[in-house]
């Protein structure tokens, strides 16, 4: 059952991010795809997300610790797991870097973590 939905925003960010200093052309190169199909997933631009085939080729060839699981989450093609564990130091990093951002920055991340840690789909998180 598919209970996320795809977030193109999310997607823009971590291909942004996967890219590292490589232009989307050689990213999408290294990942030997289509670089139309790449721009336009990185715009924003595609209506439907992009199958594991492709997430697979992109998540092999992202720099920046973007991983395959970040991409399917985004692409709304599995659900969140639920997490038990207690806050950790990483935790702690993470709240640090948030508090130092500009406050557009910062709003870019919590719109990010809302999409992340909404309940199964059952809040849209904003009209897209």
């Amino acid at each position: 059952m598919q209970e996320n939905r795809f977030n193109k925003k999310i997607f823009s960010m971590l291909i942004e991010r996967a890219c590292g200093d490589r232009s989307i052309h050689r990213f999408a190169k290294d990942a030997d795809i289509s670089y139309v199909q790449l721009r336009k997933l990185h715009a924003g631009l595609q209506e439907n997300p992009p199958g594991k085939k492709l997430i697979k080729k992109l998540s092999e060839n992202s720099l920046g610790g973007v991983e395959y699981e970040d991409y399917i989450f985004a692409a709304g093609l599995c659900e969140k797991k639920k997490s038990a564990d207690a806050p950790s130091s990483h935790d702690a990093r993470i709240l640090e870097k948030l508090s130092s951002l500009s406050a557009g920055q910062r709003k870019t991340a919590e719109e990010f973590i809302d999409f992340l840690s909404r309940p199964g789909g059952k809040k849209s998180g904003g009209a897209r």
